[in-house]
């Protein structure tokens, strides 16, 4: 768990989750990253992700969470 440099396993439930998720996971990864940074196109940088990327990934997550928000407005 942990060694040469591979992330530490989840087990049982990492093993169980769809395509899907493990996406989902891996975005909101990046997301956690940027903050934790202060910057997000060092994240982007140290996840594989483009800037837009990253924006298409805000604005998804905004939608789904907050009802009154849109993009154009």
């Amino acid at each position: 768990s942990g060694r040469g440099g591979e992330a530490p396993r989840l087990g049982a439930l990492e093993d169980t989750m769809t395509t899907e998720q493990k996406i989902i996971r891996a975005k909101v990864g990046l997301l956690e990253l940027a903050k934790q940074l202060g910057n997000v196109s060092q994240a982007c940088k140290m996840m594989g992700y483009s800037r837009d990327s990253f924006v298409s990934v805000v604005v998804i997550r905004k939608r789904r969470f907050d009802p009154t928000f849109s993009r154009s407005g």
